[in-house]
């Protein structure tokens, strides 16, 4: 029997995002290993409502009006309705696909309807790909205050999980995180994040400045005030330091009035573009910055962290914690961690050394292919189904 796999999601090309990206490789990795894919794709944008083909992937854009509103509350009332549509508009194009396996992208956690309907009706099997741990960060870092909101939004992320046959969590510490919080699920993996090598000649020139980047989604969980303040710290130290941020997201407006005057002559700001051009950009850049809020209790191995990689630039993971993403980060020698009061110029040294291994000796893409093969990650996904 011909294996047929349904990927459902909120974000596929032409999104620019890592998970887009995410998706995007795993579709085509499965076509490789001849399984015929379809996605299902809810969309905040009525433009996007139509079946559109990618890379030989049908996709069966759904438009859900609302879903990523900046307005928390439309957006809730609109994810609790997700479901419903997406078995309304869907049903034609699924009936005539006939899964035989489910592959979820979450968040959101609001797919289960969806999920439970299909099962019933094609009786797949069903993975979970489980990223941030959503409403649970929201509610450490006090996005999410109100304690009945954060029951139901507890509740629901339960009931959601236990849909799936198999979960997998992109760090070996969010399988303990999730046992503690006493959720029931049926099998629960580690599955990292992955990306895909493209022979990139990194650039070799020394240049007499060092150009920081941040790239990708600005949102709650990305702290971008300690972004900025890491920024203004750098500025004071060389006036031959660049800074770039790349993107959009809920706090991108908190960036101007967090940066001083210093940075603010000097810095580039990009709102959302092209891949091509956001790797360019990202390219020209000597480090690339990942920040997360130290109030987030799960680990997030975040996919800028992998592109910035891919395309040879070492990481600055910007903490105040000892968790499994900075060891990793120490331990593979990739980058640095820095927090509040650390030896910033002692740090910077470590960056050029980690740089000049990347480039004479390609450690960047010997790490990915240890750690985020696209390739082992697909079949680790095939493997479980198959048990």
């Amino acid at each position: 029997m011909k294996k047929k796999f349904i990927i459902i999601t909120n974000t596929f090309y032409p999104d620019r995002n890592s998970a887009s990206k995410l998706l995007i490789e795993l579709s085509k990795n499965l076509q490789k290993k001849k399984i015929e894919v379809l996605v299902v794709c809810a969309r905040s944008d009525k433009k996007n409502n139509k079946i559109t083909n990618f890379r030989n992937t049908k996709v069966n854009n759904i438009y859900c009006k609302n879903i990523k509103n900046i307005n928390l509350y439309k957006r809730g009332l609109a994810e609790l309705s997700i479901s419903k549509k997406l078995i309304l508009d869907s049903a034609k194009i699924v009936n005539k696909f006939k899964p035989t396996h489910i592959i979820c992208y979450s968040p959101p956690i609001f797919f289960e309807e969806y999920i439970k309907f299909l099962k019933k009706n094609y009786m797949c099997k069903t993975f979970l790909i489980l990223r941030d741990l959503f409403p649970y960060w929201a509610i450490s870092t006090k996005i999410i205050k109100n304690y009945l909101l954060s029951k139901f939004l507890i509740n629901k992320f339960k009931s959601f999980v236990k849909t799936f046959d198999i979960v997998g969590v992109e760090a070996k510490s969010n399988i303990n995180y999730l046992k503690k919080k006493n959720i029931s699920i049926k099998k629960l993996i580690y599955l990292p994040n992955w990306i895909e090598i493209n022979k990139n000649k990194l650039n070799s020139k020394s240049n007499k400045y060092n150009d920081f980047v941040f790239g990708g989604n600005i949102g709650l969980g990305q702290d971008i005030k300690k972004v900025c303040e890491f920024f203004n710290k750098l500025s004071v130290l060389s006036k031959n330091n660049s800074f770039k941020i790349i993107g959009t997201g809920f706090t991108k407006n908190l960036i101007n009035s967090n940066l001083s005057r210093s940075v603010i002559r000097k810095i580039k700001i990009y709102d959302s573009i092209k891949p091509n051009i956001y790797d360019l950009q990202v390219k020209k850049s000597s480090y690339g910055i990942v920040s997360l809020d130290d109030r987030i209790e799960s680990v997030n191995f975040p996919g800028r962290m992998l592109n910035y990689m891919k395309l040879g630039l070492p990481i600055i993971l910007l903490t105040n914690k000892v968790n499994e993403l900075s060891r990793f980060i120490i331990k593979n020698k990739i980058g640095v961690v820095i927090g509040q009061k650390t030896n910033i110029p002692k740090k910077l040294k470590e960056l050029n050394k980690i740089k000049k291994n990347f480039i004479l000796n390609n450690y960047n893409e010997k790490i990915i292919l240890k750690y985020f093969n696209v390739n082992s990650i697909t079949k680790e996904i095939i493997k479980n189904f198959e048990k």
